[in-house]
């Protein structure tokens, strides 16, 4: 029998500030868990592979697609649909996406985050 350990998950409101047409700026599509382990999509997970999405490997790092909006527990290869932020206009709280610790690699995805027309904010402040 499987156990499943309940954590507290990141919320869409603390990461997703402003988005002007979740009909424009989201996509959707669906992930699978790989055959050896289950996945735990959150929103703020960045994502590869544009209509075909992965998660992000800091070990082979790709360019970054979107930003997971969705959250889903997915088990041992499953598959599930997910959406993401896919362009703006929108602002994301940056304090809630799984950047990289790598100061490099961190600032390309914020680069390409921007190039997508989705701004970046730290912190949960309102957006003005």
């Amino acid at each position: 029998m499987r156990t499943v350990k309940q954590t507290s998950l990141r919320l869409l409101g603390a990461l997703l500030k402003y988005e002007a047409d979740n009909n424009h700026c989201r996509a959707a599509g669906s992930i699978s868990a790989p055959a050896d382990a289950d996945l735990q999509m959150v929103p703020g997970t960045l994502l590869t592979g544009g209509s075909t999405p992965a998660v992000f490997d800091t070990l082979s790092p790709a360019d970054v697609t979107g930003v997971c909006v969705t959250e889903v527990f997915i088990p041992t290869g499953q598959t599930a649909p997910i959406a993401w932020m896919e362009r703006g206009p929108a602002t994301l709280n940056s304090s809630e996406i799984d950047f990289p610790t790598n100061a490099g690699q961190r600032t390309a995805i914020e680069a390409q985050i921007d190039d997508m027309g989705i701004k970046l904010i730290a912190g949960t402040g309102s957006v003005s």
